[in-house]
């Protein structure tokens, strides 16, 4: 499900990311990869931006980088 104002539901990054929902919240409890705004409900929004870093951590977790190493850097770095 789509939100609007562009705002996505961790269902639909997940199917984008090719991440489990779970381990998106993992990520940002654990280890701060990303901040979803919440809506009223307390549900979390992701942005493009948030979409394309989370895809950037798989690469990088998926070439044999650790997690907690590369969360903590910038997109640039």
């Amino acid at each position: 499900m789509t939100m609007t104002d562009d705002r996505l539901a961790i269902g639909n990054v997940a199917r984008r990311t090719g991440l489990q929902a779970d381990l998106i919240r993992a990520w940002e409890r654990r280890y701060g990869a990303i901040e979803p705004e919440r809506d009223r409900n307390q549900r979390r929004l992701y942005s493009e931006d948030d979409v394309t870093r989370l895809v950037l951590l798989r690469r990088l977790v998926e070439a044999g980088h650790s997690i907690g190493r590369v969360a903590e850097l910038d997109d640039d770095e």
